[in-house]
This record gives C-alpha cells, structure tokens and sequence, in this order.
C-alpha cells in the first residue's frame, strides 16, 4: 500500500511512502520498521498524524477505510 503526502501542506513537497501488511496484520515500511496501526506507520513515514485510514492506499486506490466497511459488511454477512 502507499501513502502520499503525510500531511505535506505544498503538493510540490510531497512524498510517497510504501508500506505492506505482514501475514501477523503489521504494517512494515520499506525501511523495515513495523508498526502496530496505520497512523503509527503514517506518522513515522511522513513526519506528521494524518488520517490514516483514508490517506494509506492500496495499488488498486483503495483506502483501508474502503477495505475496513468491505471486511465489516462480510462478516455481518450483508450484500457487498
């Protein structure tokens, strides 16, 4: 997943930050530091709190907050 711009106020300061999910649920970013919550993560790669559940992004775009209402709505058993 990546994340862009941890809470840069200038687009042309932005950054992209890159980080995977380890099978434990874990978030690891490319220089191998893991953490146990997406803003922990966010916040070491950028420097800033964001909102990490609508700022990380998966490669297909989607935000953990969009995959978070999917896994909820699967384990209530609702329509997708």
């Amino acid at each position: 997943m990546r994340v862009t711009d941890c809470g840069s106020p200038a687009p042309e300061r932005a950054e992209e930050h890159v980080a995977t999910v380890s099978a434990e649920g874990r978030i690891v970013l490319t220089d191998g530091a893991e953490y146990d919550t997406p803003s922990d993560a966010a916040k070491a790669a950028g420097g800033t709190q964001v909102n990490s559940w609508t700022t990380w992004r998966t490669d297909a775009n989607r935000t953990l907050a969009s995959l978070r209402n999917l896994l909820r709505m699967v384990r209530l058993d609702l329509p997708v």
